[in-house]
């Protein structure tokens, strides 16, 4: 009981600061965070998006590396058979 209670204050006491907050500033605050908010989001995507398609591209390159040695692996190993045979 004592819990419940504790939560339901917490939660009146945060949604009360932000409304106390959001009706001082008249919404202009808000609307200037927001700017930066989406500006900084356009500013981090850019090098996101580029480091994905270059993770992309080393991951790929890796796995391709990988198959060329099995496959040099095996083609030895045949060489080695065929040797023997």
């Amino acid at each position: 009981m004592m819990i419940g209670s504790a939560i339901i204050n917490a939660v009146a006491f945060t949604g009360g600061n932000y409304l106390a907050s959001y009706l001082a500033s008249d919404g202009k605050v808000t609307l200037e965070g927001k700017k930066r908010h989406d500006k900084a989001i356009e500013a981090y995507n850019a090098p996101y998006t580029k480091y994905t398609c270059d993770r992309t591209k080393l991951l790929d390159w890796i796995d391709t590396i990988r198959k060329m040695k099995e496959k040099a692996k095996q083609d030895f190993t045949n060489t080695d058979y065929a040797i023997t045979l």
